[in-house]
């Protein structure tokens, strides 16, 4: 079964509901119209003029962000970690680093200190992992800004979702 729908009376018509399987579940899957060519290339090009400005814009802050991230700890000043973007394509997704380095083998026992058992979303608003200057840096939203790369290399797009951890 599918459902042909026009568009605001202009005789196009699309695909917009269908059923089937989609990833193990039975049922009706909408099916969003292609975009135009056009429009991708114009979407692309728009996110490599804009994040290219701004790295090169923010480069005097990103390199400050990066000394002071390797001088409190030595440790790596990015923290990448995998997610899943357009069609399925698996990427290594980019932030300056916020907590200490040994923040992962920690996890469990502020879990467990804490008592929480979602390990997917698991939130602190004191999260003791996380460094002084790494709370500054989230606070401001400056830890976010190593995604530029990523929209720089097509792993994302300025606009549209936040690619989900797989």
């Amino acid at each position: 079964m599918s459902l042909l729908a026009t568009t605001s009376g202009t005789g196009l018509v699309s695909k917009g509901l269908t059923s089937g399987s989609h990833h193990g579940s039975a049922g009706l899957v909408f099916v969003p119209p292609a975009k135009p060519i056009s429009y991708l290339a114009c979407k692309r090009a728009l996110d490599v003029a804009v994040s290219l400005t701004m790295l090169l814009v923010l480069m005097p802050l990103l390199l400050l962000v990066a000394l002071i991230i390797k001088l409190q700890d030595r440790g790596p000043v990015l923290f990448g970690q995998t997610r899943v973007g357009k069609d399925g394509r698996h990427f290594q997704f980019y932030k300056f680093r916020s907590m200490a380095v040994d923040a992962e083998a920690r996890l469990a026992k502020v879990k467990a200190e804490y008592g929480s058992e979602d390990s997917v979303r698991f939130k602190l608003e004191r999260d003791p992992r996380i460094t002084a200057f790494g709370r500054l840096i989230r606070k401001l939203s400056i830890d976010e800004l190593p995604q530029l790369v990523n929209v720089l290399r097509g792993d994302m797009s300025l606009v549209g979702p936040r690619p989900p951890v797989p």
